[in-house]
C-alpha cells in the first residue's frame, strides 16, 4: 500500500522543515543545484563581501489554500554589498552549522546579478513549497 501524506500533515511538514535557525547564502558560480548538492559545489559570495542572513523560524508565513501544496514565504531580505565585482547566480540554505544544503535555487536561465559597486544590494523574497501532495479520490468499495 503507497504513503499518503495528508493536507494538514504536509504543512506540518513545512513548519518542522522551517522551525530553526537556517542560514542564507548567495553563490558566485554558474552552478545549477540538483538532488546531490553540497555545501562544496557553491562558491559562496566572499565573506569579506557580504554578510549572510539568518532566516528565523517565527518569521515565516505559511498558507496552504484547498487546491494547493503548503508554502511558506519569508519577508523581503536585502544583501548590501561590501565589495564588488562579481556575479550572483543564486542561494543556497544551510543549517545552522553550515554542513548540510536545506536547498538552493538558481536564479531563473539567464538572470544574474552583476555586483558593479560596493553598497549595491540584491533584494530577495523567498518562497518554499513543499510539492508532490496530490489529491486522491476516495473510492466507494461494493
Amino acid at each position: 500500500m503507497a504513503l499518503v501524506s495528508t493536507k494538514q500533515g504536509r504543512m506540518e511538514d513545512l513548519k518542522l522543515m522551517l522551525g530553526q535557525d537556517l542560514v542564507l547564502h548567495l553563490y558566485v558560480n554558474d552552478f545549477i543545484p540538483d538532488y546531490d548538492s553540497t555545501v562544496e559545489d557553491f562558491d559562496e559570495v566572499g565573506k569579506e563581501s557580504y554578510i549572510q542572513k539568518v532566516l528565523l523560524p517565527n518569521e515565516w508565513d505559511f498558507d496552504f489554500s484547498p487546491k494547493d501544496n503548503p508554502v511558506a514565504v519569508y519577508p523581503e531580505i536585502t544583501f548590501k554589498f561590501l565589495a564588488a565585482g562579481f556575479t550572483v547566480y543564486g542561494y543556497f540554505v544551510t543549517s545552522k552549522e553550515g554542513t548540510v544544503v536545506r536547498w538552493a535555487e538558481r536564479f531563473p536561465k539567464n538572470e544574474h546579478y552583476d555586483i558593479f559597486r560596493q553598497g549595491d544590494a540584491l533584494i530577495l523574497r523567498i518562497r518554499c513549497e513543499l510539492s508532490g501532495f496530490q489529491e486522491r479520490k476516495k473510492k466507494a468499495i461494493h
